[in-house]
């Protein structure tokens, strides 16, 4: 395909001035060359489409944030908003930077885990370079009715960005009202804001409650178990925000909503209690017997190697998680997909190059 350039396209370089006309026209001219060449198609040289296998893909791992209001700065929800950004798609699967998960492949095993599988890689890979077909529109799958969480028993609502995001973060102390004690079986927190890049959630009296990094939604904690929230309990929640330079090519407006935060409580109290635990670089704490549910490294500097281990009484180190390069804008917590057991007196064990490292780790004691 190619673009004619109509003879009003070359009238407008007749400008009064003569110094300025060659760079302007040049210019024009490269505007010109550059859309005649992104309107033109690559020869198509593979059978992979967007339709048929590329579209599942961004709907299981990438629409989450890339979506119009997404965390991220671009979506890419249809064939023509994916189209302009092929060479960096390719790139950022590749190099497994995107989509962002910093545990290593093959060290645990994460229900919030939105990686790509290497088949898939293959797949974006394949249609990058054989020309990023379309596809037969016949052949998209039906958008799936996300299941109906459960109403939350109580909303709470933190304080709205006023003003452009840069790069801070800030910490609230959210009161939970109720005059008596409550039990959390499950939370979410709704951002409402693309400058939030992520939200810790902790008890006044020290306890992890978890965090949010997008495109995480709902966290519900295993049937019959559930997090204790006291009366008029007290939440430390910190949020962080998009740096001013990440504005400059991908800018935010303010908000129109408040930031949320949800919680579906249990009706009676739960036959098990969600606990949690901390454990310094280096250290070896004893944990009660229970069931691991999460787990969370933190290191003090970015991009430090950070590991984190069970030891049993009477066996060998069990690795839960390992991050290859720490991202202190992405403290997610892997959720593991299926509990671990700990009997009494098993160590958590914290590794890394950092001497600042420390991990959190979420159980369900045994009573």
């Amino acid at each position: 395909m190619s673009k004619t350039v109509r003879r009003a396209d070359l009238q407008v370089c007749r400008l009064p001035s003569l110094k300025a006309w060659p760079t302007y026209c040049f210019a024009l001219a490269l505007t010109i060359l550059t859309t005649a060449r992104t309107a033109a198609h690559d020869p198509i040289t593979t059978k992979v489409t967007w339709s048929k296998e590329i579209s599942r893909i961004v709907e299981r791992r990438c629409a989450g944030c890339h979506r119009p209001d997404g965390a991220a700065p671009m979506a890419l929800v249809t064939y023509e908003q994916a189209r302009p950004w092929l060479r960096a798609i390719k790139e950022q699967v590749v190099s497994r930077r995107m989509p962002k998960w910093p545990a290593a492949r093959g060290v645990g095993d994460f229900d919030n885990d939105r990686s790509l599988s290497p088949f898939e890689i293959e797949l974006i890979a394949a249609w990058v370079d054989g020309g990023a077909p379309k596809g037969d529109a016949r052949d998209l799958a039906r958008s799936a009715t996300p299941p109906r969480a459960p109403k939350p028993d109580l909303r709470v609502a933190l304080p709205v960005r006023r003003a452009p995001p840069a790069g801070e973060h800030r910490t609230f102390s959210v009161s939970t009202s109720g005059a008596h004690d409550r039990w959390i079986a499950g939370w979410q927190f709704r951002p409402n804001d693309p400058a939030i890049l992520q939200a810790e959630f902790k008890m006044a009296d020290g306890r992890d409650l978890g965090t949010w990094v997008p495109p995480e939604d709902a966290v519900s904690f295993p049937a019959n178990t559930a997090f204790a929230l006291p009366a008029r309990g007290v939440i430390e929640t910190t949020l962080w925000y998009r740096s001013a330079s990440a504005q400059q090519d991908f800018p935010v407006g303010l908000p129109s909503r408040a930031p949320e935060l949800a919680f579906t409580f249990a009706d009676t109290p739960p036959a098990r209690e969600v606990r949690g635990l901390s454990a310094g670089c280096g250290d070896t704490v004893s944990a009660a017997a229970g069931d691991i549910i999460a787990v969370r490294p933190i290191a003090q500097h970015a991009k430090a190697s950070i590991g984190v281990a069970i030891r049993p009484a009477d066996g060998p180190p069990r690795p839960l998680t390992w991050l290859r390069e720490f991202d202190p804008a992405y403290q997610a917590t892997y959720r593991l997909r299926d509990p671990i057991a700990m009997a009494t007196d098993t160590k958590i064990e914290v590794a890394s190059g950092d001497p600042g490292c420390r991990a959190y780790v979420q159980y369900v004691a045994n009573r």
